[in-house]
Parts: structure tokens; C-alpha cells; sequence
């Protein structure tokens, strides 16, 4: 695996040399050549997993003994202290609850399978570390309700993956408590439902679904190496080899193409399958060494805004939270300062997200490091190519008036994408001026669009959040984005008095002009907007400029808006070259599907005739 990631390494730095700048930008495109060989690279390695040696239970992640060390630990750490009341608190509920029961939802089992997840690992967790029979009773009791479903469902076997990762972590940490005939029910479930039902597919993702299903399956395998050894082992083997496609959307630097909220969900199994390995081979075979994985770390800082919000590009919930796999990072890095943001909010509350069903990662790898004194981050700017390039500037770590600053590139063909190519997010004061109305869930839209077509004539792009018209950034003839139209950020500012970048948005209206490019410069306070526009010479321009945001508007003049948030405004003028109107619009869709939204849009409608080269220069002021 070594090897493999220095030939990624290696292709990576070529590809630089031979591309332009743009296409080196390019170079983790889905369509790209180079990406194609590298991956029929990966298909070509073999990975040998050593025989399987008599397993010791528990062997994942808390090892047999390890308890009273961590215990010592956590009651030194306030932070940690806080965690472990928690996660001892929130067993008592599931004690008090019947069993999960087989339940399809949006033709899902996967609400239930994260259930399962969060009960076994809760309760699992609360067992070792008590000795409190009763924790172990009900955890036994969900692991064999699980191990009576009818099936994993496994035609959408990311709900199979997340059962096998529960049944895994019950099964080796309960393993001791456990009746023999529970044993044999519970194994012989893991490998009947889930590891005998592998879907191939699955593992050739480039997205999170290769992180989850790896994950979950090489978490069960291992936990039954001991009776299944060669089916264990063919199936790291498996995991090992399929496991770096997705890799690659790390590179160059970090940055997670399908955004905040993915990398959550994806990066988090692909740690729990790095840790387990690890505990029982001694190596991940290097697959945490893949170029931009671990400091992927530092992207969730920076998709994290001042207001506590994170940048939600994508589908992508507006709420920030706490990412237990960040602590597992932590640990491997011997970086503290990675846990700057889960500090924060561990001494205030602890937001409830999907990741909370790894919780117990917090302790056990947080206990490992000093967290006395978490350092902050001193980099102030972020910048990440591959497939999703984003540019972050954070003026501070500390407030929440702290101004923040993203630009995002890429393009709406990529997985979980929107038609958001080139907008920004913006806080000021305290206040998100700019915004993304981000995700709308998938099952209110599955049966009525055709959701997860990223073509262009894809009726996903009529649903008002996913559209371009409801994201800050530009349509042209009313139009749709092209979905293969990348966009390229060609320049980026990092010093004391500028920050921003230069955007090539083109791509996205290839039909209509010849040149777009979007400026985007804050220096001082004011963030001005400048999108230099050439249109065909056969082509009217009819040009909507839009900026999503979260405040109120009132026109001020001709030119200029006042927007209001509470106590705070802000002024927004207009420059254009032609006539211009300015826009002050709901945030109402279209559709009878579309769902409700919180703010407005604001902006500026202009046209320009064929042939015309002009600038609409946009610049927001505050009214301090």
C-alpha cells in the first residue's frame, strides 16, 4: 500500500507538470484520464493480509484491560469528564426502550441500522467501563433483535454495512458476557445478512458510500477472524484493495469533494476501519497515508464558520457539530490543535448530529492525548483543488463575530452536488449575509424528480435548493448551470489586506458567453463582487445576479439595498455598465415539492447585448 501511495503521489505531481493550471485543477475530475488510470492502478494491486491469529475479545479500538487506564484519564480532563457523564447518561432511555424492529423508510433500513449502531456502542461502552450487568443485558438483547431481521436489507447495503459495523463492535466488546449461543447467533447473523450479501458496487464508489461499506464490513469481519478466518481475510483483501478509489478524493490537500456534512458521515467509517485494522494487523496498509486524507482534518475546521454554523454547500445541513473522528486523527497526529472546533464545543453543549453515534470515539481516543489546553489554529486561510475546489478565510478562531469567507469551485455533475458553482459564504458581525439554503431530504423528493441523475436534463435541478437561481451566484438567460462546467479558481489572496480569490466560472454557460470571471476580494470590511462577463458574439445576455442571505431587505436608492439581521445592516451597491434593476426576491420555490425557507434572495438583474465585454461590480458595506 506504500507503494500505491506513492504512485498517487507521484501521478498527482505529474499531472501538475503536463496540465495547465486549470486542468491540474482538473486532475481529480470523474472524467479525467489521469484519475482513470490511477484507479485502474488500484484495480491491478493485490494486498496480502497476514493469517489470521486467535482473536482476544474485546480487540477493537478499547482493547481487553484498557478500561481503568482510560477511566484514570477521562477524570483528569473536564472536557472528557463532561463527554462520559453523557454518553452513561443516555443509556438509561434505551434501557427504559423496546427493541428496534425491522422498519423500511424511504425504501431504507438505515434509520434503524444507526439506531442499532447508537445503542450497541452506547451500551456496549457503558458495560465496560461500569461493569453495569444491565447495560449488557439490553445490548444483547438489540444485537440478537438485529441478528432476527428478516434481512440487512442489502439492495441498499449502506443500511447492511451500518448493522455489520454494530454487530461487529457488540459482538467483540460484549464477548465475554455473551452466552455461547448468543455468540453463534450473532456471528453466524454478521456473516449470513451482511458479509455473505457484499455488494460490488459499493465498493467502487469514489464517494462515501466505499468509506461506509468498507468500514462497516471490515469492522464485522475482524470481530469474527477467529471463527471465519479465511472469509475475513478475503474480504480485508477486498476492503483493502477497493478502498483507495475513494482515497483519492482526498488529494491533493484535504478538501472532501461532496462537502461538510459527507465528510462527516464518510470520513468517520473510514476511520473506524483505519483504527480497526490497526488494532488487530498493526498498519492500515496505508491507506491513512493517502495524500490529503489526514489533513482533511483541517478542512472540517475550516467549513466550520464563526456563527457556529458550518458552510453547507451541497447536501448539507446548516447545523455544525461535534465529529468524533476527529479525535481518532487527533490521536494519530499527536495534533491536539485538530480539536480546536470539538473543544469549543464541548465546554458549551454537544450538537446533536449523525456523528453522535460515535461518541464514545471521543473519549477513547481523546483520553489518549493532553487536551488541558487545546491549542487554536493560527492559520487563518484554507485552500483545496481536486474535484470541489473552496477557498475559507476566517479572520479569528475565538468569536462569533469573527468574519468568515467561502468561495466555492467545482462543478454540479460531482456526487451531492448543487448547481452552486462559483457562490460564496459570507459572515460579517455575527450575521451569515450570504448563504446556502443547502440540503432538502432525499425523501421528499425520490418519488417526484429524478434525484440522483446528475445530467443535465435531470429533473433534480428543478427542485429550488438544488437549482442555481436559490445559490449566490449568477444565471444567464434562465438557464441552468451546465453540469460538466468546472469551475476553476484560478487565483487566491492570503495576505493581511486582501483576501478572496478569482474564480473562471465560463464552464457553467458555455452557450452564452465566451468569459466569465467571478472576483471576489474583502479588504478591510468591505467584500466586493466583481463578475467580468463577455458574451457571445451572437449572444443577449440576459444576467441575474444572486446573493442568498438570511437578512431582510429594504431599497435604499437606485444602486443600493439596506439589509438587516436583528441589531446589525449591512449596504449593498450596485455597479453595472447597462441598465440594471435591482432584486429583492422571496426564498419561495417554485414547486409543490420544494420545501420552506428561511430568508430571501437580493440582487441585481442586467442585460447584456451580444458581443458585450462589461463588469457588474457588487460590493457589500457595513452600516456599523
Amino acid at each position: 500500500m506504500k507503494k500505491l501511495s506513492v504512485l498517487i503521489t507521484f501521478l498527482f505531481v505529474g499531472a501538475l507538470a503536463i496540465y495547465s493550471q486549470e486542468g491540474a485543477k482538473m486532475l481529480i475530475h470523474q472524467s479525467s484520464t489521469v484519475v482513470e488510470y490511477l484507479l485502474s492502478e488500484i484495480d491491478s494491486i493485490t494486498f496480502k493480509i497476514p493469517e489470521t491469529q486467535a482473536a482476544v475479545h474485546p480487540s477493537l479500538f478499547l482493547k481487553k484491560g484498557e478500561e481503568a487506564a482510560m477511566l484514570e484519564r477521562i477524570e483528569r480532563s473536564p472536557l472528557l469528564s463532561k463527554v462520559h457523564k453523557s454518553l452513561i447518561s443516555e443509556c438509561a432511555p434505551i434501557l427504559r426502550t423496546a427493541v428496534s424492529k425491522y422498519q423500511i423508510s424511504a425504501n431504507r433500513l438505515l434509520d434503524v441500522s444507526e439506531e442499532v449502531f447508537r445503542r450497541v456502542f452506547l451500551l456496549s461502552y457503558a458495560y465496560r467501563v461500569t461493569g453495569t450487568v444491565s447495560y449488557a443485558v439490553r445490548a444483547e438483547k438489540e444485537l440478537l433483535a438485529a441478528a432476527r431481521f428478516q434481512d440487512w436489507h442489502p439492495s441498499h447495503w449502506l443500511d447492511t454495512a451500518i448493522l455489520l459495523a454494530a454487530m461487529g463492535i457488540g459482538y467483540d466488546w460484549l464477548y465475554d458476557y455473551l452466552s455461547e449461543e448468543s455468540r453463534i447467533e450473532i456471528r453466524e447473523a454478521i456473516v449470513e445478512k451482511g458479509l455473505n450479501t457484499v455488494w460490488e458496487q459499493g465498493f467502487n464508489q469514489t464517494n462515501n458510500w466505499n468509506s461506509v461499506c468498507n468500514g462497516g464490513m471490515v469492522v464485522a469481519a475482524l470481530a469474527v477472524r477467529d471463527v471465519y478466518p479465511e472469509l475475513t481475510k478475503k474480504l480485508v483483501e477486498k476492503a483493502v484493495a477497493s478502498n483507495p478509489k475513494v482515497l483519492t478524493m482526498y488529494a491533493p490537500d484535504g478538501g472532501y469533494p461532496e462537502g461538510y456534512g459527507y465528510w462527516g458521515y464518510g470520513t468517520t467509517y473510514q476511520c473506524l476501519m483505519s483504527a480497526a485494522l490497526i488494532d488487530v494487523y498493526g498498519t492500515d496498509y496505508g491507506l491513512s497515508d493517502y495524500p490529503g486524507f489526514m489533513e482533511s482534518a483541517r478542512f472540517r475546521q475550516f467549513t466550520t464558520a464563526p456563527t457556529g454554523k458550518c458552510w453547507n454547500y451541497s447536501d448539507c445541513a446548516e447545523a455544525a457539530y461535534i465529529s468524533p473522528c476527529v479525535f481518532w486523527m487527533a490521536y494519530r497526529k499527536n495534533d491536539p490543535s485538530l480539536l480546536a472546533v470539538e473543544a469549543r464545543y464541548l465546554e458549551s453543549t454537544i450538537p446533536y448530529s449523525a456523528g453522535e453515534i460515535f461518541k464514545p470515539f471521543i473519549t477513547i481516543y481523546g483520553s489518549r492525548l493532553d487536551l488541558t489546553s487545546v491549542p487554536e489554529n493560527s492559520n487563518h486561510f484554507w485552500y483545496s483543488g481536486g474535484v470541489t475546489p473552496i477557498y475559507v478565510y476566517r479572520s479569528g478562531w475565538k468569536e462569533t463575530t469573527d468574519t468568515y469567507l467561502g468561495i466555492k469551485g467545482g462543478y454540479a455533475a460531482s456526487n451531492h452536488s448543487h448547481m452552486d458553482g462559483g457562490s460564496f459564504c459570507y459572515e460579517y458581525g455575527g450575521v451569515r449575509w450570504s448563504k446556502d439554503l443547502g440540503l432538502q431530504s432525499y425523501g421528499t423528493l425520490e418519488s417526484v424528480v429524478t434525484l440522483w441523475d446528475m445530467t443535465d436534463a435531470s429533473t433534480r435541478w428543478n427542485v429550488f435548493r438544488l437549482g442555481n437561481s436559490s445559490h449566490s451566484t449568477l444565471t444567464i438567460n434562465n438557464k441552468h448551470h451546465k453540469v460538466n462546467g468546472v469551475v476553476f479558481l484560478k487565483d487566491t489572496y492570503m495576505t493581511d489586506k486582501k483576501q478572496g480569490a478569482l474564480a473562471d466560472m465560463s464552464g457553467l454557460y458555455s452557450e452564452d458567453v465566451d468569459l466569465i470571471l467571478r472576483d471576489i476580494t474583502l479588504e478591510g470590511n468591505i467584500l466586493t463582487i466583481k463578475d467580468s462577463v463577455e458574451a457571445k458574439p451572437t449572444v443577449d445576455c440576459d444576467i441575474q445576479w444572486i446573493m442568498n442571505t438570511e437578512a431582510t431587505s429594504e431599497k435604499e436608492s437606485d444602486n443600493s439595498l439596506v439589509l438587516s439581521y436583528l441589531t446589525k445592516k449591512m449596504r449593498m451597491v450596485v455597479d453595472a455598465p447597462c441598465d440594471f434593476s435591482l432584486l429583492q426576491l422571496t426564498n419561495v420555490g417554485p414547486n409543490s415539492y420544494d420545501i420552506a425557507n428561511s430568508g430571501c434572495r437580493v440582487g441585481v438583474q442586467t442585460k447584456f447585448p451580444a458581443g458585450f465585454k462589461g463588469t457588474i461590480t457588487v460590493k457589500l458595506i457595513p452600516i456599523e
